[in-house]
């Protein structure tokens, strides 16, 4: 006689030793054959739908559990997502508070903006006259400069045009300063001072650096008025226009800024940007 063993099943409690019969022996292997087939066919599906070598990953899902928790590429999407409303509500957010943020232009700001856009010197060339250049101031009547030294204000030598500007004339020069509330002050560096209006005629400042304007100083603040292709300088603190004589430099009776059709052509001037 013979016998046969049988491999572990969860059925049984024991390995079970049978008596070996042709018919018994048959029907094992017929059986043992079938789970082979069936199992070769089920390692075949998975092959086919999951390669091995590749990066899918299959977990389960369980309810309640949202994508973040369980899809790396499903975290990403919704964190791209979420990312979107962020920064869209940023910028909704910021274009209703934006005008709390921008700088507030005066209306003297938007008038020296204004100004310097329109600027043109008496010879038609397009020469804006802006804080930091340096300019002078022609008289077509006189043909002189307005010069500015130690002792004082005064005239430069005869120049038959405006143009070109005399080389190494250098208290013939001039900085635009900006003395706030568009009003301007001239400095002359050779000299250090500000040009300013005194109680006849035009002097000089005490010496000063260009960026140490006192705010108390309010006869070097003025104001450069456009009078068809010339300017005119404006006190406030007098109410009078600087004047150029033959001889000296002077100031207008008392006028109102906008009473610059009683100007003279001793009160223009060509300004020439340098």
């Amino acid at each position: 006689s013979c016998s046969a063993v049988l491999p572990w099943n969860p059925a049984f409690q024991s390995m079970i030793t049978l008596p070996a019969s042709p018919w018994l022996l048959q029907t094992l292997l017929v059986a043992a054959r079938c789970v082979a087939a069936h199992a070769e066919s089920t390692d075949r599906i998975v092959e086919a739908v999951e390669p091995k070598g590749t990066l899918v990953r299959r977990e389960q899902i369980l309810p309640m559990t949202s994508t973040v928790e369980v899809s790396p590429h499903g975290d990403l999407f919704v964190q791209q997502q979420q990312q979107q409303e962020e920064e869209e509500e940023q910028h909704n957010a910021v274009d209703t508070t934006r005008a709390a943020h921008w700088p507030d232009f005066t209306a003297g700001s938007r008038r020296r903006r204004r100004r310097r856009r329109r600027r043109r010197d008496g010879l038609g060339n397009a020469t804006s006259i802006m804080v930091g250049d340096e300019v002078g101031f022609w008289n077509e009547g006189h043909y002189r400069y307005i010069a500015l030294g130690a002792g004082g204000a005064s005239l430069s030598s005869v120049h038959e045009h405006a143009t070109p500007f005399p080389v190494g004339a250098k208290d013939q020069r001039f900085q635009v300063v900006d003395a706030g509330n568009e009003w301007i002050a001239l400095h002359n560096s050779a000299c250090s001072r500000f040009l300013r209006m005194g109680d006849t005629t035009m002097e000089a400042s005490a010496v000063k650096c260009s960026n140490q304007l006192p705010a108390t100083w309010s006869s070097e603040r003025f104001q450069l008025i456009p009078v068809g292709k010339y300017y005119a300088l404006f006190n406030q603190n007098h109410s009078r226009f600087v004047r150029m004589t033959g001889t000296q430099l002077l100031r207008t009776p008392k006028l109102k800024v906008t009473q610059t059709d009683q100007l003279l052509t001793d009160d223009k001037f060509i300004a020439v940007r340098l």
